[in-house]
């Protein structure tokens, strides 16, 4: 494959959120093939999204995936799978002025196709899912994986077993996971993300988290929310952010008016006490 032309410093984004139930599961297969609403999405652009591996019955699978390797019993607390979210820097698919690359369309169509590969290389069948989103503000791939090992019994015997620890089991493995990631996008001139960085990301508990903020911050203005659920959480964000300086602008204004209230008090305070003062004088 021909290498793309490297456009600023755009770095491989890898993040892996292990769950424990099939309730959490559920949740995830109705977030992931949009069967809820999430307010982070536009839905205008929901219907391009597309499956990239596997299937959208993310339960059923998980499940099927269990009794093929005959495990039946889950432990207490124990990993189910494994959500990896894949992306890239922005600046991959878009210039700096927010337009995106006359040859976006090849960009993604490569980075999907290296992405799918990896995935497949590194979890092989235990990758049951991987799901395209290009409705929010960035692409990125949500992977589905069920973490079973295989060992083998005193007798010889092969045995599978749910082992999410051999995957994520410390900074060290998932840190080699961001490594080979990053390997694997290399002739895209896509470079790993910094070592060790503190880097974080909205989640979907931030990003409600805005929302309610900024309805309340309506509600306080006497502004009336928006309407539309914005594209991000930045924009969210910028919405908080012009409303906490309109009612600080507010906030002062009013301030201005009690000083300017304050002020005048002061000076008839001082006038009626010259007043007194010079009719006792005066007696």
């Amino acid at each position: 494959m021909e290498t793309l032309m490297d456009e600023g410093h755009n770095m491989t984004v890898l993040r892996a959120k292990k769950y424990h139930s099939f309730t959490q599961a559920a949740w995830i297969e109705k977030h992931v093939t949009r069967a809820i609403e999430s307010p982070n999405v536009n839905k205008r652009f929901s219907h391009l999204n597309r499956l990239i591996i596997g299937s959208e019955q993310i339960c059923d699978d998980i499940r099927k995936h269990l009794e093929h390797h005959s495990i039946t019993k889950l432990r207490k607390n124990g990993v189910l799978m494994i959500e990896f979210v894949l992306s890239v820097s922005p600046s991959f698919f878009k210039q700096p002025n927010g337009a995106y690359w006359p040859d976006a369309n090849e960009r993604l169509k490569a980075w999907v196709n290296a992405s799918r590969d990896w995935l497949l290389k590194e979890f092989g069948t235990n990758c049951l899912t991987a799901i395209l989103h290009l409705d929010e503000q960035t692409p990125h791939l949500h992977a589905i994986c069920v973490p079973v090992s295989k060992s083998f019994n005193k007798k010889g015997g092969v045995v599978h077993r749910l082992n999410a620890r051999g995957i994520l089991g410390g900074r060290d493995k998932l840190s080699r996971l961001q490594d080979s990631y990053a390997g694997a996008l290399a002739p895209l001139n896509i470079k790993r993300g910094q070592r060790g960085s503190r880097a974080t990301h909205t989640t979907l508990k931030q990003f409600y988290s805005a929302v309610n903020e900024s309805k309340r911050i309506c509600a306080k203005a006497a502004l009336p929310a928006p309407d539309a659920a914005p594209a991000s959480f930045n924009s969210w964000q910028a919405i908080v952010n012009r409303l906490s300086d309109n009612l600080d602008s507010i906030h002062d204004s009013e301030i201005n008016k009690l000083k300017g209230i304050i002020q005048e008090l002061v000076v008839t305070n001082e006038k009626l006490r010259h007043e007194v003062m010079s009719r006792r004088r005066n007696q």
